[in-house]
């Protein structure tokens, strides 16, 4: 990319300002189309001396006289109506006394045809030239209508080229841009920009190319690839410039843990991995040789799976209080994990040989002491399959249920309506101080009387002070059973009259209404469960009686009660924004996308808008769509009490948060301009619903919020 001379190092770099107002209402969608677009706080212009051709915007446009130099005073002059329109300015002509009136939200420019002397700002100016008419066409100083609108002007007198340009001053803080422009023939410039609310400043990016970012405690660190080396680099944007923090490095994996960022790499240089971290302020290497397996942080401790270039593995665990790990067992392979809050459970494999192993960590100490092998070998898939119990530790392996004894596996038989069964285990749950299963078959044991009730699969609650069983749902076989928003959850199918589990049904037991447990007949599936406030929503796949066919539905759980919130919706997009649910939900039967709000009532917000992007952003989602009925794009903004319409004829494809109000957003522009098609950048401040245009036909990779 060119660079121009002086404030503004952009060539194609288009500014200009976009103003509209719209009004804000939950209800209203009635609301005005968008207004002209309003030049005047970013300008980029570029005249050729004699040519009826000039970019404005990096867009080519037209003129009906050329700029020509005044050969007495060697100044520019051009076409009047054009320059001042280009400027943000709305004119005024008044023939009688052939004065120009140029007005704008920053001030006004008058000026009299053959005058020298003009009013900018009802101040007198004196001119090197006054306005003329030539050729039966009015021009004007070029240089002193634009520095008089407060522009750069320079002057390339090899190409007899005019630049002219103009940056806004917004309080958005700073952000940093990242273009990644396609030269074609697989070839890419690179080009960062940052803006700070005053000035934007051009980072060298030096052949190089951002991968991803990570913000952290406002700090910015980036993955940096160098095509000449070949190498990734952790990298910290800070003073305004990247600067490196380790070279040869590519990031696997980062989470945070005790005020840190970590960060889980390869070292390309030493060849072995790394475990790094970030406190806000400076980058350091927690250990070297280390690949870091799964992990987990349990009661403020770090617990992760090692693995080194000996090829050893081992369970390390850190503290708040050191960098230094202790290790908690040596040759354990973790394959899965759980918790039930008390306790976390690892299932593994041992380096060596073909054991099982089974651990528990209480987690009140990082010392060998609070690890515990419960079992040697067992065949437990889930950890989800074992939980701590009332000081017992059960387990479900091979659908059979055991509990722990001095490390050995025991078998735990249950009673059912008073006789010994035998039974196929399949989930087991610890809710409200009870332990739940879910048992797919059954039967009595040798001892039971011919005249016993019988015993279908169901699910058994187990209170612990006995061997008894109680059967809570009958005839029922379950598909799944686990706690979610401190409900217990069940899916699966109720046993018909032939004798066959075809029926699909779900259940809730919920401690909150007295272990209330609560039946929805015809679900088959539990997709996904929200919880906002005191609310449950909860999206379903369900049976139709009627047509007997399969539908998505949202349930709506309230005190106790289940209800349909919207039949035959799928719920594809949704938020919590401040205790209110904004979803976006496809109805099938009228092939219709709808948002909904649910705060104090349910809203229909919009009834056929196709949700491509959705951004929530604190207290709103923003969101573009189509409405299909007008083939119209728009972007609206969703909050708590309503909606109201950001813009219209925009396909909004990246977006941050700024500062205040101000937000970065990252569009396509769909209407019948001549920006149609083209990529812009804008500044929206939602305080006052007003749109900047920073930058058009820019190739976006990514917008970062620094400060």
């Amino acid at each position: 990319m060119k660079k121009l001379k002086g404030v503004f190092t952009l060539i194609s770099v288009v500014f200009v300002l976009l103003l509209f107002v719209v009004t804000v209402s939950a209800e209203d969608t009635s609301i005005a189309t968008n207004p002209s677009i309003n030049t005047s706080d970013f300008i980029d212009l570029r005249f050729n001396i004699d040519s009826l051709s000039y970019f404005s915007k990096g867009i080519n446009k037209n003129l009906e006289t050329a700029p020509f130099i005044d050969k007495t005073t060697s100044s520019t002059m051009v076409p009047f109506r054009t320059i001042f329109q280009e400027l943000g300015y709305k004119i005024q002509w008044d023939g009688k006394t052939k004065t120009i009136l140029a007005s704008s939200e920053r001030g006004t420019i008058k000026l009299q045809i053959d005058k020298n002397t003009a009013l900018v700002d009802k101040k007198q100016v004196k001119m090197t030239v006054p306005p003329k008419v030539v050729a039966g066409r009015t021009v004007v100083p070029l240089r002193f209508v634009s520095e008089s609108a407060g522009a750069t002007v320079e002057w390339d007198g090899k190409t007899k080229t005019i630049y002219i340009t103009k940056i806004g001053k917004f309080d958005t803080g700073k952000v940093l841009v990242y273009e990644k422009k396609d030269l074609g023939a697989g070839r890419f410039e690179n080009i960062s920009y940052l803006y700070d609310g005053t000035q934007i400043k051009t980072i060298p990016m030096n052949n190089r190319e951002i991968k991803n970012h990570y913000s952290y405690k406002g700090k910015v660190l980036l993955t940096m690839f160098d095509k000449e080396k070949d190498t990734n680099s952790v990298v910290i944007f800070e003073n305004d410039n990247f600067k490196t923090l380790i070279e040869d490095f590519d990031i696997l994996d980062t989470f945070e843990y005790n005020g840190n960022l970590l960060m889980h790499g390869y070292d390309r240089n030493q060849k072995h991995n790394k475990l790094c971290r970030f406190d806000g302020a400076n980058f350091f290497v927690v250990a070297d040789n280390f690949y870091v397996g799964r992990y987990v942080i349990f009661k403020e401790k770090l617990v992760i799976n090692k693995y080194d270039n000996l090829r050893n593995y081992s369970i390390l665990a850190f503290d708040k209080y050191s960098w230094n790990p202790s290790v908690l067992e040596e040759g354990f392979v973790i394959k899965d994990s759980t918790t039930d809050g008390n306790n976390l459970y690892m299932t593994g494999v041992r380096q060596v040989g073909y054991k099982n192993p089974l651990a528990m960590y209480n987690g009140n100490s990082i010392d060998k002491s609070s690890f515990t092998i419960i079992h040697d070998d067992i065949d437990v898939t889930r950890a989800k399959d074992v939980v701590l119990y009332k000081g017992k530790v059960y387990v479900i392996s091979r659908n059979k249920l055991y509990y722990v004894e001095n490390k050995e596996l025991k078998s735990f038989g249950l009673l059912v309506n008073g006789y010994a069964v035998s039974a196929t285990f399949t989930h087991l749950v610890p809710y409200n101080d009870n332990l739940y299963f879910a048992i797919s078959e059954i039967k009595y044991g040798t001892d039971a009387l011919s005249t016993a009730k019988p015993v279908y699969p169901c699910i058994l609650e187990y209170n612990g002070n006995s061997i008894e069983g109680k059967v809570i749902i009958d005839q029922y076989l379950a598909t799944d059973l686990k706690v979610e928003n401190d409900v217990l959850f069940t899916i699966g199918k109720n046993r018909d009259k032939y004798g066959s589990y075809s029926e699909p049904v779900a259940h809730l037991l919920d401690k909150s209404f007295n272990n209330k447990l609560s039946s929805v007949m015809d679900v088959s599936e539990l997709k996904n469960i929200i919880k906002v406030d005191n609310k449950m929503f909860i999206a379903v796949k369900d049976l139709d009686r009627i047509t007997d066919k399969p539908r998505e539905t949202i349930l709506l759980y309230e005190n106790g009660i289940v209800k349909n919130l919207v039949l035959g919706n799928e719920m594809r997009k949704w938020s919590n924004i401040q205790n209110t649910l904004i979803f976006a939900g496809y109805e099938a039967d009228i092939n219709r996308l709808k948002v909904y709000t649910y705060g104090t009532k349910f809203t229909e917000q919009l009834g056929n808008f196709i949700v491509n992007s959705w951004f929530p952003m604190e207290d709103r989602v923003f969101s573009d769509g189509l409405n299909s009925d007008d083939n119209k794009v728009s972007v609206y903004g969703f909050m708590k009490d309503g909606k109201y319409k950001v813009i219209d004829q925009v396909l909004l494809k990246k977006m941050v948060k700024a500062k205040g109000s101000y937000y970065i957003m990252y569009c396509n522009i769909q209407d019948n301009s001549l920006l149609y098609g083209k990529n812009v950048l804008y500044i929206y401040n939602d305080a006052d619903h007003k749109f900047v245009e920073m930058k058009v036909d820019i190739q976006l990779a990514d917008i970062i919020f620094v400060e």
